[in-house]
């Protein structure tokens, strides 16, 4: 484990509050770094219709501080995510989210770990969820805390070809607001 994976392990430890976010942001990636080595897909790179793209996926305490954060191509979906990012999420804590994690497979699996949720149902739901609206309204810390991340412009367009040395730079910047 490189050492800012451990201090973000140690921040997770640390972390405050009863309303924890997830979401994700996507970085466009400069043609000089697509793929790598190992080609794209290796490299969590992915085409969509914005062009070439990472997803970065962070889970955050109430304050808005990331305690987990990873990589993904961006046209995958948020929601194969999901269930990575709230693993180790204690009981009592209330994940917040936006509409893009409602699904089926992750309530089950909050449910299952005693973990509560305020997820907005999609639009084509058959049956809406009640969603406590002085919870959702918090839900602007994790998208503030994107936009802070994002002010590096390392990491809001990607120039580095390789993964792990972008997730470190992620990482760090991660770190640097805990400070």
């Amino acid at each position: 484990m490189v050492i800012w994976e451990q201090i973000l392990a140690e921040f997770f430890m640390r972390a405050k509050g009863k309303l924890w976010g997830i979401g994700s942001t996507s970085c466009r990636v400069h043609k000089h770094a697509f793929g790598g080595v190992k080609g794209a897909d290796y490299q969590d790179i992915g085409t969509s219709r914005g062009g070439s793209n990472t997803k970065i996926h962070a889970l955050c305490d109430d304050k808005g501080k990331i305690i987990d954060i990873f990589l993904s191509p961006g046209h995958r979906h948020d929601s194969n995510y999901a269930e990575l990012l709230c693993d180790d999420v204690p009981k009592g804590i209330t994940i917040l989210s936006d509409k893009a994690y409602d699904s089926d497979r992750l309530i089950q699996f909050l449910k299952e770990r005693d973990v509560k949720f305020c997820i907005p149902s999609k639009t084509n739901r058959t049956s809406a969820r009640k969603v406590n609206k002085g919870h959702y309204k918090k839900r602007h810390h994790i998208e503030n805390t994107f936009q802070r991340l994002k002010e590096f412009r390392v990491i809001a367009t990607r120039y580095e070809k390789h993964r792990e040395n972008f997730l470190r730079i992620v990482t760090l910047g991660a770190i640097l607001a805990w400070i």
